[in-house]
């Protein structure tokens, strides 16, 4: 469950021998006389990529499946299976018409105590299980 707020599709601003568009406006260009090779590529692609950002915070419920205590390098053991995260994130959509490319960035918070240290070793100490973790996740979203 999360909240978000979401922007509205945004354009970088347009521009041509009359000047630059931008918010209704067109502004005088001095730098028309010789463009160089960047900004032509610039001008030419970015703009007509549109863009919404979106904030996001909320709580994530989950069940952890698999045995009590790890059996690979018995670093963890689950201590009970409920978890909850409070998380907080930013995520960037490219919409190409009902699908939207996009990259997430979340930070993650343990609200639940799920984790205890795994059987002691000698040769290795880690100390108590991280309570948090970042994410960083794209993908394809379709909209309807």
């Amino acid at each position: 469950m999360q909240f978000s707020w979401r922007s509205g599709v945004r354009r970088m601003p347009t521009s041509s021998p009359d000047g630059c568009y931008y918010n209704g406006t067109w502004y005088p260009d001095r730098d028309m006389a010789a463009p160089s090779v960047g900004r032509i590529l610039f001008e030419t692609f970015v703009p007509e990529v549109p863009s919404v950002f979106e904030l996001h915070a909320g709580l994530t419920p989950g069940l952890l499946f698999g045995p009590i205590h790890s059996q690979d390098e018995d670093l963890y053991d689950i201590r009970q299976r409920f978890v909850c995260t409070a998380d907080a994130g930013g995520r960037l959509n490219l919409p190409i018409g009902r699908v939207r490319l996009f990259i997430d960035f979340t930070y993650h918070y343990y609200l639940t105590r799920s984790f205890d240290e795994g059987i002691p070793r000698p040769d290795r100490v880690l100390g108590p299980p991280h309570r948090s973790f970042v994410g960083l996740s794209g993908g394809l979203a379709l909209t309807f």
